[in-house]
């Protein structure tokens, strides 16, 4: 009876480990080079008492999927320098989740006084000369869904620089015989006469669609800073899709599948942050791990003490 314990505790650890094994293949961390920053713009903030006294560094700016999977999300990192001295660093999140391979996401990047590194000579962000943009963190997965539906766009005549359009879809096929969309975010990026990125901005949820057939779904999007506005020539949008089981009586939402569209007036040459809906399963993984070794660790040293209670 207590061989068979054992023998069930010790499966049972070998179980939970097949489990960790599991997760972890579902997602995994990327390589910063399967995505590279395009090109990027800042400036600083000074405070209202104060001109000559900067309260912050905004940075704007794009990555692109340069690698061959699917960047479930990404972290973008700044450094701000004053005369080649490194004085303060911070990271955000890229505003698109799960980038398919060619595809581009657009970030933003503050950073304060409480960015400054730990040097009692640095105090203050005033005098900044440079700000490098460098990938951070990147996970990547092997998710992947077709969305059929066509983004039509164009800026509006009106000021602020809005872009307006339509994305129409069929319901019923459009993510698949088996899924249905859920909701559709729009981003945007703005870029200059040069190609580089100025500014982004991005729609809310737009969920006002029925639940059949043919669909056409209005948007509006404007740049949600304003500092470089009067150099905007073109934008590109980036699209993003929640989908649902069709089959699903009470449905969740699973990971939004993005499309790119590109508006004619757009050429870029290439050279704020979101929450990525994909749970961070570090500790999860951890747990595991530990309560596989305790159970395999126990298991053997009720194996131990049998052999020695063995007369």
């Amino acid at each position: 009876m207590k061989h068979q314990q054992v023998l069930t505790s010790i499966l049972l650890g070998i179980l939970v480990l097949s489990c960790f094994t599991g997760i972890i293949s579902t997602q995994v961390n990327g390589a910063s080079s399967d995505a590279k920053v395009l090109s990027y713009s800042w400036y600083t903030v000074t405070t209202n008492d104060d001109a000559k006294t900067v309260r912050e560094i905004r940075v704007i700016g794009e990555i692109e999927n340069v690698g061959k999977t699917n960047i479930a999300y990404a972290y973008v990192g700044a450094t701000a320098f004053k005369d080649g001295v490194k004085i303060a660093s911070a990271s955000q999140e890229a505003y698109g989740i799960n980038i398919q391979p060619g595809q581009k996401s657009p970030f933003y990047i503050t950073i304060t006084a409480q960015n400054l590194i730990d040097d009692e000579e640095i105090t203050e962000l005033t005098g900044v000369t440079d700000i490098e943009v460098n990938m951070g963190y990147v996970a990547t997965n092997d998710y992947k869904v077709s969305i059929d539906a066509t983004v039509s766009s164009k800026k509006d005549s009106g000021s602020p620089y809005t872009v307006a359009g339509d994305i129409k879809f069929d319901y019923e096929t459009a993510a698949g015989k088996d899924a249905r969309i859920n909701s559709i975010r729009v981003i945007a990026t703005f870029y200059n006469s040069k190609g580089t990125v100025v500014s982004l901005g991005r729609t809310g949820l737009l969920t006002q669609f029925d639940n059949e057939g043919p669909q056409s779904v209005a948007f509006t999007v404007s740049p949600s800073d304003t500092h470089f506005e009067k150099d905007i020539v073109g934008y590109e949008l980036f699209i993003q899709y929640n989908t649902r089981q069709a089959t699903n009586p009470n449905p969740t939402q699973t990971q939004p599948t993005p499309t790119t569209s590109t508006s004619p007036s757009a050429t870029p040459e290439g050279t704020p942050g979101t929450n990525h809906t994909e749970l961070d399963k570090t500790w999860i993984i951890a747990a595991v791990l530990i309560i596989a070794i305790i159970t395999i660790a126990i298991s053997l040293l009720l194996l131990t003490r049998k052999k020695h209670n063995t007369p």
